[in-house]
C-alpha cells in the first residue's frame, strides 16, 4: 500500500472548491508537499526515538518531545522570550532556523524552495542514519 495517498484524503473538498471557485492549485499542491515533508521528518524522528528505547511508550514520548521542541523553536513568542534572557540574537536566529515549522511556512504559502526541501530531506536522512547507528551498536553489544 502507498501511504503517500493519505494527504489526498481531503480531495472531495478540493474538488468542490475547484468546482465552485478558483482556488490557487499551486498553493494547495505546495501545502500537500509541505505536509508530506513535515510528516516524513516527524516519522524519521520517531524511528530514531524508537531505536533509542526498548519501550514503545518511552520512544513515543521521546519522539513527541523532540518534534515539539523542533516545532516551537521557530515561533516568534519563543524567539522573543529567549532573546530577552540575554542570548545573542545570532544564536537565537541560528537555533530558530532549525525549526520544522519555519521551513513549513514557505511551503504553506505556495513556494517550493530548494532550501526547505533539502532541510527536510536532511532531517530525514540524519535521523534514519542515527537510528541505524543506534540499532547497529545495540546489535554489536
Amino acid at each position: 500500500e502507498c501511504h503517500g495517498r493519505a494527504p489526498l484524503s481531503p480531495s472531495p473538498l478540493l474538488l468542490s472548491a475547484v468546482r465552485l471557485g478558483a482556488p490557487d492549485i499551486g498553493a494547495i499542491f505546495c501545502g500537500y508537499v509541505g505536509s508530506l515533508l513535515l510528516s516524513g521528518a516527524c516519522v524519521a524522528i520517531g524511528v530514531f526515538a524508537s531505536a533509542l528505547s526498548r519501550s514503545q511508550v518511552i520512544g513515543f514520548v521521546i519522539a513527541l518531545a523532540i518534534c515539539f521542541f523542533l516545532l516551537i523553536i521557530g515561533f516568534d513568542p519563543v524567539i522573543n522570550a529567549v532573546a530577552q534572557w540575554g542570548v545573542p540574537m545570532s544564536i537565537v536566529n541560528a537555533v530558530a532556523q532549525c525549526s520544522l515549522m519555519q521551513h513549513f511556512e514557505s511551503l504553506r504559502r505556495g513556494v517550493i524552495d530548494c532550501y526547505d526541501v533539502i532541510y527536510y530531506a536532511g532531517v530525514m536522512v540524519f535521523m534514519l542514519a542515527a537510528a541505524h547507528v543506534v540499532t547497529e551498536n545495540r546489535k554489536a553489544s
